[in-house]
């Protein structure tokens, strides 16, 4: 792709800025116009914002603008058009996801890049990206800040709303990581696509949660960019999102400036941007620093003139955006573009200083050696290469000379005008808690206008369900308690009355069964010797009744089971058949009075015409059975005169009814 690109200038820079679809045209030519501004100091030997500029010689620089469209296919455009050109390192990109690609092709052509706000983790792989270093914070230093401010405001449950890029991911990985590690509840996080309307609203609207309440957070941390801001936020207030006790906590990637000049491209409502006055942002920042103040007074220096004399491109740049007021900060990233420039230049002095000497190391080997007082305070990476060859540190700057604030955006005095914004320092306490002072914490507005710190309302749902649940375990340990003592009351009424009333009803049985029983051995025919009841055996073999009970249905069922009944008492050893205890077919008859030893014939009326008591009383004349005669002398139960004998041939064939 690269094959007869021309050879490299070495005091050639490309500076990549997104200068169109950023969504915030000004701040980003007033960023060009300040890495422009490092390169012309150090041309100039000017020290008055970087000290080191004035102990080294001037060199001749010249840089070129090269927009990436805030796309990585527009990075890689860019780096082909920067290496056409010759160019000898690079100041950006600003996106991470547009750094990632550039960076990769810039390793391969030993091209150092030295970026102002790309913050993604992924680019400190120092093997991925052997030339790529940076002058901001890294997502890892602004997650855990995030984080710390986060639990320092009481708040544990949030939801991450963040763009599906590389930075966006990461950034919303190491939030979630962190709080975690932090013993906060995992945070529900949302992705959607960059410069994509319909995917940021329908990210809001997973936000709202409107078909699960129990998801629904009232801290919302947003990463994302300022082309993203109007779908973002006209989508929140429709829903109602920008109103109280909603708290959105946001990334630096824009300033409230990117939110005013949607309003003045008519792109986002001005009642809407209203809304944001309370909107919390917090990170690293150099502003407040002797730096910062020393960069933001050359830059008052200049003009739009000047600045479109350093770069066509950047006619139309208004004079406001380079003049810190009372109600305009200057972004703290025209501080790092600043001294981005200011790392290239000093690496590119040192690189030509030693090819001077023979040495023909690379600007590339020279970018982390540098380090000088800039526009954001003390800046240095690692030793210089020539000093340390086996060293491989990192292309993150050291960040202890940044200052950690919450900025709480403002409206402006009149309340109507655009927006601004109000900086607070922070106390970092430990790796989970950084908070403001009582003062500070006093001063601050929330969405809405209200001064009182929003609560965090699924703790609130906690607290009040906790609430309500102590509440009815009190009741029902009253009602448990009732209980118990009314069971008390009952058991000492059981124990006092039924008690009593059960020994007398133990003492009552056990009269009555000793009765019984007496009155039972009493009616039992014993042997008069020995007092001990009759045992009987079978007369044949296989026996199973001693007695036969023969009755006809008609006349006789009674006064049979009366004969048995009181046999059965008398001799409880002995063994009666009754056919309806005992017969389970009919034709089982003959087989019945075989197993039978003795033979009782009941004499009733009908007797003898009952074919089942012939069958019974021929098959024991048969077998030569003792037989019994009992006769019913009573009229009244069945009883007939016995005028003469019958025999079977006499007997009608009549079964018993």
């Amino acid at each position: 792709m690269y094959e007869g690109c021309t050879s490299v200038d070495h005091g050639k820079i490309g500076v990549f800025v997104p200068l169109t679809n950023s969504g915030d045209p000004q701040k980003y030519k007033g960023l060009a116009c300040a890495a422009l501004l490092a390169i012309a100091h150090a041309n100039r030997g000017d020290g008055s914002v970087v000290p080191s500029f004035r102990q080294r010689p001037p060199i001749n620089l010249s840089a070129s603008l090269y927009d990436t469209r805030h796309a990585p296919a527009g990075g890689i455009e860019a780096l082909h058009r920067a290496r056409s050109a010759g160019v000898a390192a690079i100041v950006g990109p600003s996106r991470s996801a547009v750094s990632q690609p550039v960076a990769t092709l810039g390793g391969y052509f030993d091209l150092p890049l030295v970026s102002y706000t790309s913050s993604a983790d992924d680019l400190t792989d120092n093997a991925r990206f052997p030339t790529f270093s940076r002058v901001n914070p890294t997502d890892l230093n602004s997650a855990a800040l995030m984080v710390k401010v986060i639990q320092g405001f009481n708040w544990s449950h949030f939801s991450i709303v963040h763009t599906k890029d590389v930075w966006g991911r990461g950034f919303a990985d190491e939030v979630s990581y962190r709080a975690t590690k932090c013993g906060m509840p995992p945070s529900r996080v949302i992705g959607f696509e960059h410069d994509s309307n319909a995917s940021a609203t329908y990210a809001i609207k997973r936000l709202a949660a409107e078909d699960d309440a129990r998801e629904r957070t009232n801290i919302v941390v947003l990463l994302a960019f300022g082309a993203d801001l109007p779908a973002i936020f006209a989508a929140a207030d429709a829903r109602g999102l920008l109103d109280p006790p909603y708290v959105w906590i946001v990334s630096w990637s824009f300033q409230y400036t990117a939110v005013n000049a949607q309003v003045r491209s008519g792109r986002m409502d001005m009642r809407v941007a209203k809304k944001l006055e309370g909107l919390v942002q917090t990170g690293y920042t150099p502003q407040g620093t002797v730096g910062f103040k020393r960069f933001t007074a050359a830059l008052a220096r200049l003009t739009p003139a000047a600045c479109e004399e350093m770069a066509s491109e950047l006619g139309g740049l208004d004079q406001a955006t380079l003049i810190e007021t009372v109600d305009h900060q200057i972004p703290a990233s025209f501080a790092y573009a600043f001294d981005a420039a200011t790392a290239v230049s000093l690496a590119l002095w040192e690189a030509s200083a030693h090819q001077g000497r023979g040495d023909n190391s690379k600007a590339a080997d020279f970018v982390r050696g540098v380090s000088f007082s800039g526009a954001t305070g003390s800046v240095s990476f690692g030793p210089p290469f020539y000093q340390c060859p086996t060293c491989t540190g990192e292309g993150n700057r050291a960040i202890s000379s940044l200052r950690i604030v919450l900025q709480s955006w403002r409206l402006d005095d009149s309340g109507s005008g655009p927006l601004t914004s109000r900086e607070l320092p922070l106390t970092s306490h430990d790796e989970c808690n950084a908070s403001l002072s009582p003062t500070e914490a006093g001063e601050m507005i929330w969405i809405g206008g209200g001064s009182e710190r929003p609560r965090d309302v699924i703790e609130v749902a906690e607290e009040r369900e906790l609430a309500r649940k102590m509440k009815e375990r009190a009741r029902r340990q009253r009602e448990h308690q009732e209980r118990e003592e009314q069971h008390t009351l009952t058991v000492n009424l059981c124990v006092g009355l039924l008690v009593p009333f059960l020994l007398l009803l133990a003492v009552g049985v056990v009269l009555v069964v000793y009765y019984y029983r007496r009155k039972s051995r009493r009616k039992q025919i014993v042997w008069q010797c020995t007092r001990k009841p009759l045992r009987f055996s079978h007369t044949v073999p296989g026996g199973k009744y001693h007695l036969f009970l023969s009755h006809t249905w008609l006349s006789g069922q009674d006064q049979v089971h009366l004969i048995k009944r009181q046999l059965s008492m008398l001799a409880p050893d002995m063994a009666i058949f009754l056919d309806v205890d005992n017969l389970d077919e009919f034709d089982q008859l003959a087989s019945e009075i075989a197993a039978s030893d003795v033979v009782l014939l009941f004499l009733s009326r009908g007797y003898f015409a009952s074919k089942a008591c012939a069958i019974e009383y021929e098959e024991a004349c048969r077998l030569r059975k003792p037989i019994v005669l009992v006769h019913e002398g009573n009229e009244n139960k069945g009883s007939k005169p016995m005028m003469r004998t019958h025999s079977h041939r006499d007997v009608s064939p009549r079964h018993r009814e």
